[in-house]
């Protein structure tokens, strides 16, 4: 190994054995670290500390989801000082683990504790409420009312294992290789839910535009990032996340895996199924893990009450129905008849990129439109 060699792999920054208490509470217990020369690193300051500067709350989750989990504990803290008595129980709850699977939080619950959410027909959650500026100047509040199901797809190519050095036309890592292109580069056919057609329409008559399907995907360009997310709702969508095969650089394995990050649509499971398999070709093992997919009523009374808070509150603003190509604790509830809705309100500034600061460095969110999301969510409650 050459002395150059020998200085890249040198650290230039490490730490052993930290610790910190906050009294009693201890929130770092034996941290280690190395940050080796060259290694690209980034270094969160204001991102996880709950600063607030420039009118803006920096601290992991201000986005996704605790500004929801604040605003809940400032509309109970409400209740109780104004001592207002609802016309229904209303349920306040609030789930850990949604970004592990959920499995010792909402899944727990529902299982464990159905009790507790006896008489809860509608719930109110994350990933919806927050506004997208138009280019005329109107601003819509995307509501979450259905969400797409997880597909988690395992492939495994079967070849022939032998030397790198030889010829050989029954390559393990080959097979798997066309397949992964296959479906990474394969555009799934638009399937007009409910939920894409009660969002276009809000939007034609926001944006006085016609939207078409063979030039949709140029027409959503106006909606700057919320775009991309809109597009995944258009379709089913298969990503190719993981790969993995061999062991040595001369030895050609005998098999090979990847991994698909799958997203269907409500209805579409069995369609998913043959077109991935037919993407996939022979040869090739496919093991499917599915989640599930959630549909709530793009019209009623709490949907109706949802937009007209929005009304009260931003003269401006709309409330349409959208799909979320993600997933949250309301897949959850679905399982024991609560219908869930994805609704923190959030009035934002035209260039600010909410979806942009999930799970990102310096993650933000106005103080003001925190203000705004309490006022909105208790015109709601007080209406319920």
């Amino acid at each position: 190994m050459t002395a150059a060699a020998n200085i890249s792999l040198s650290p230039c920054v490490e730490v052993q054995g930290v610790h910190k208490f906050f009294g009693d509470f201890q929130v770092l217990f034996d941290v280690n670290l190395k940050v080796r020369r060259g290694e690209v690193c980034v270094v969160i300051g204001p991102s996880g500390s709950g600063e607030i500067r420039n009118g803006m709350l920096y601290g992991r989750g201000a986005v996704d989801m605790k500004n929801m989990a604040g605003i809940m504990l400032a509309l109970v803290r409400s209740i109780a000082r104004d001592k207002f008595v609802p016309k229904r129980d209303i349920i306040f709850m609030w789930f850990a683990d949604e970004e592990n699977g959920s499995v010792y939080g909402s899944a727990w619950l529902t299982e464990k504790e159905r009790h507790l959410f006896d008489g809860a027909s509608q719930a109110i959650s994350e990933v919806g409420g927050f506004s997208i500026t138009l280019p005329n100047g109107k601003r819509a509040y995307p509501l979450a009312t259905a969400e797409k199901g997880v597909a988690r797809i395992k492939l495994t190519a079967h070849g022939t294992a032998g030397h790198g050095a030889l010829v050989n036309d029954d390559n393990a890592l080959t097979r798997l290789a066309a397949a992964v292109e296959r479906i990474g580069n394969h555009e799934f056919p638009i399937h007009r839910t409910p939920h894409l057609n009660a969002l276009l329409a809000g939007l034609e008559t926001l944006l006085d535009t016609k939207f078409e399907d063979d030039r949709i995907d140029d027409q959503l360009d106006q909606l700057g990032f919320f775009a991309s997310t809109i597009r995944a709702s258009l379709r089913n969508t298969a990503n190719p996340t993981m790969i993995n095969g061999g062991y040595k650089r001369n030895v050609i394995p005998s098999t090979a895996e990847a991994v698909i990050d799958g997203r269907v649509l409500p209805g579409t499971k069995d369609e998913f199924v043959q077109q991935v398999t037919e993407l996939v070709g022979p040869g090739i093992d496919i093991e499917w893990t599915f989640g599930w997919t959630i549909e709530s009523p793009v019209d009623g009374p709490l949907m109706e009450k949802m937009c007209a808070a929005i009304r009260a509150e931003d003269a401006d603003g709309t409330a349409i129905p959208y799909l979320l190509p993600g997933g949250t604790d309301n897949k959850l509830l679905s399982k024991i008849g609560t219908h869930g809705y994805g609704f923190v309100p959030m009035r934002v500034p035209a260039d600010f990129d909410y979806w942009g600061l999930f799970h990102a460095v310096d993650e933000r969110i106005p103080v003001d439109a925190l203000a705004f999301g309490v006022r909105v969510l208790d015109w709601v409650l007080k209406a319920s």
